[in-house]
């Protein structure tokens, strides 16, 4: 791993099912367990609600994961050592000829 280094590991989660009322409900299916990454949180963004025109903090992470990892849209990584729960918003893997390179993942904080 090149340019940077693990903070944490974290466990991959995926899945989701229905309840008894038919609405959709995560299922904390394990697919990964003890994946090194490094989670940072990133500055606050400020956006305006519509109806009562408040302003809300909203706050992103960044996190840096392993290329060898197959992660999708909406898994959830629980922090191994913290505990938190993040949902994976966007995924990016930077060009690389070689094929090797670390995927960046913008993520949102469940709990």
């Amino acid at each position: 791993m090149s340019g940077w280094r693990a903070t944490t590991t974290v466990t991959v989660l995926r899945g989701e099912s229905t309840d008894a009322y038919g609405d959709p409900i995560d299922i904390d299916a394990t697919v990964y367990r003890g994946v090194p990454a490094s989670i940072i949180e990133q500055q606050p963004n400020s956006r305006s609600r519509p109806v009562d025109g408040r302003t809300d903090q909203v706050r992103g992470y960044a996190c840096r994961i392993g290329p060898r990892y197959e992660l999708r849209k909406n898994d959830r990584l629980r922090d191994e050592r913290t505990g938190a729960v993040y949902t994976v918003d966007i995924i990016q893997t930077p060009a690389n000829p070689a094929g090797h390179t670390n995927r960046n993942l913008t993520l949102r904080k469940l709990s």
